[in-house]
């Protein structure tokens, strides 16, 4: 390079370039820019293992590979990489139109992104794909704070896929800590997380949105999921276990906004669904259980399942709630289309627990037991109740107990709803047998209302003499709380 002295200034020397030869670096430059922000990415054995940092890719080069493509026996590690990608070509290609492509080719690759930014948008597109294509290897993806966004109809975020003739889960995995999926697609078939064919995941600390269409925020088909301290809000389901699936979620103050559905696909196969929430998590949306095992403990104040449990199929749910959980959907046991039965057990253990919604028997059994201060507000039929003394039961409807009753010696009974004065029928258990003893109207006090029990014929009746305005009752509160706060002054 030619350096010429500038004669107006002859203490300093400069170093102006000849404008032929800065025209000509720059047009260089531009290319380079070019290639360095708009080209796929090949690592396979050619290119060996690689290791890279703030980077950008995208497939605008080619409309056969993804913006990233791992495919040999390599490991790609990644940190603050930009992807993005256009599909095109439809669901038949799965490299065309994806961020990044991990595929075992009869090899194995691995990739690792940290703090990286995926953008995917045409329909039938998918942020990542990890996966298989003959069971004897398999790939896999670990990623740490990547956020991945994807906006085209039928769209995927993370999609793992593992051999569809193997035995064992694990062909495929992935693992996901931090960071955020979003699929901002319209209509059907949208997913945050797509997981088939005996692949394993797990998955900690990320939000996931489905906000468009009846999508789902994770599905799981014939694999394992691991979810712990994530958020999921979908208009369809937050997720779906499916076909001979296990998935252990764990929520830590946590929502799932969406229904929850444990499907062994109408009685083929079984599915798994342990679920336990505390620490005020809210799940929002029906829970279905359908030839599987659903296990959900709901704990602490400001835990609640805000919808309806149902059982189909021979699904079998149980639902221990305690420290204050809440549910107040109904429960529903079978069905009356299709015939089909299930069993729900569900336990409410200690003060501030409760059940809000109404009982329903179709075919099955429900089996519900309320512990000490426990409230049970709903009613119904339910096949098995099981009353501890000090248990609550705040009278909406009656409640038909069918199987089995067992009851203390001292239950309450909340008339707080009664507005007239009259005789309100509470329980029926003429079609029940008792267990432990007799029962008697001794072993009911009544709330919030005065009046006499009465037990016939294995039923029990309130006959309410008075019932207080709602205003007396907040007097009544008020003035027990003076006499508490002064006694406590005392």
């Amino acid at each position: 390079m030619q350096l010429k002295k500038n004669n107006h200034q002859p203490t300093t020397e400069t170093t102006n370039m000849n404008p032929k030869l800065t025209l000509l670096i720059l047009c260089a430059l531009s290319v380079s820019a070019l290639n360095v922000f708009a080209e796929n990415k090949v690592v396979d054995n050619t290119t060996g293992n690689l290791t890279e940092s703030d980077q950008s890719y995208d497939d605008s080069t080619t409309s056969t590979l993804a913006a990233l493509n791992v495919v040999g026996d390599v490991t790609y590690s990644g940190t603050n990489i930009t992807l993005s990608a256009t599909n095109s070509t439809g669901w038949s290609n799965f490299k065309a139109g994806a961020g990044a492509y991990v595929y075992f080719e009869g090899f194995n690759p691995v990739l690792s992104l940290a703090d990286s930014t995926i953008s995917v948008s045409g329909s039938w597109g998918r942020g990542i794909v990890i996966g298989d294509n003959n069971g004897s290897g398999g790939s896999s993806g670990t990623l740490n704070n990547v956020n991945i966004t994807v906006d085209g109809a039928s769209s995927v975020g993370v999609y793992v896929e593992g051999y569809w003739q193997a035995s064992t889960y694990g062909i495929s995995s992935l693992t996901m800590t931090g960071g955020t999926i979003a699929n901002h697609g319209e209509g059907n078939n949208l997913y945050g997380i797509y997981l088939t064919y005996y692949c394993s995941s797990t998955v900690s600390g990320v939000d996931i949105t489905v906000d468009s269409g009846d999508g789902i925020g994770v599905f799981v088909d014939d694999s394992t999921l691991t979810l712990t301290d994530s958020n999921i809000h979908s208009n369809g389901q937050s997720l779906y276990i499916f076909d001979d699936s296990i998935a252990t979620v764990n929520l830590h103050g946590n929502t799932l906004t969406g229904d929850i559905r444990a499907d062994g696909y109408m009685g083929q196969h079984s599915t798994s669904l342990t679920l336990t929430a505390d620490n005020g998590s809210v799940i929002t949306g029906d829970v279905l259980g359908n030839t599987s095992s659903t296990d959900i403990t709901l704990t602490g104040v400001g835990t609640k399942l805000v919808g309806n449990v149902s059982a189909t199929w021979s699904g079998s749910i149980m639902i221990n709630v305690t420290d204050g959980g809440v549910i107040t959907g109904d429960i529903i046991c079978g069905d009356t289309t299709y015939s089909s039965s299930g069993t729900i057990a569900i336990t409410l253990t200690d003060a501030g627990t409760a059940l809000y919604g109404n009982l329903e028997i179709n075919n099955g059994a429900i089996t519900l037991t309320i512990g000490a201060d426990a409230l049970l507000a709903g009613g119904g039929t339910v096949s098995n109740l099981i009353m501890d003394t000090g248990a609550i039961l705040g009278y909406t409807d009656e409640l038909t107990v069918t199987t089995s009753i067992t009851i203390g010696d001292s239950i309450i009974i909340d008339f707080s709803n009664l507005t007239e004065t009259g005789n309100y029928q509470v329980l029926d258990w003429s079609s029940a047998s008792i267990t432990g003893g007799t029962i008697s109207e001794d072993q009911f006090t009544a709330t919030h209302a005065e009046g006499t029990f009465s037990v016939t014929d294995g039923q029990l009746t309130f006959n309410a003499t008075a019932v207080p305005e709602p205003s007396t009752w907040f007097l009544i509160g008020m003035g027990l709380g003076t006499l508490a706060l002064f006694h406590r002054r005392k």
